[in-house]
């Protein structure tokens, strides 16, 4: 739980539901718990109940509740995941049409500008912008412009 990992919680139904007596008895000494020998199970309980972190208790009767439990939350996180993945290759996808969009905004400008040596100044344009330099600065993890002359 320091890690803020999420921790799934299972306490059998009936003591759970007892719980619910604990609480409104706590100060009463003289009770008698039907589900538990000792009252320190409800205290626990009741400390896990008091902890910062969102970690959800289920009450469960058989091990198929739990593994039901568990198996509806992992395809949700799965399905989160995947979601994710795709909204990361949008942004990438961004990324290339805003590089491209760049290249053509210093395309007109030149085109537009410098007329006397337009066959040079596109080709250093296209040199400049070309997508492999691009390619090779996301593969190699390099947080600056790359540029071979």
């Amino acid at each position: 739980m320091e890690n803020q990992v999420q921790v799934f919680i299972f306490i059998e139904q009936n003591v759970y539901s007892e719980y619910q007596t604990y609480l409104l008895s706590k100060d009463n000494a003289d009770i008698k718990y039907q589900f538990v020998d000792n009252p320190n199970v409800y205290k626990f309980i009741d400390s896990v109940h008091n902890l910062p972190a969102n970690n959800p208790i289920t009450p469960f009767q058989t091990a198929s509740d739990i593994t039901d439990f568990l198996r509806n939350q992992w395809a949700g996180l799965f399905q989160r995941f995947l979601q994710e993945q795709k909204r990361r290759q949008e942004i990438r996808d961004l990324d290339q049409i805003k590089s491209v969009s760049g290249t053509l905004r210093e395309l007109v400008k030149f085109v537009t500008v410098e007329r006397k040596d337009d066959d040079n100044a596109l080709q250093q344009v296209l040199l400049a912008n070309h997508p492999v330099f691009h390619r090779f600065q996301e593969l190699t993890g390099t947080p600056y412009r790359v540029f071979f002359t």
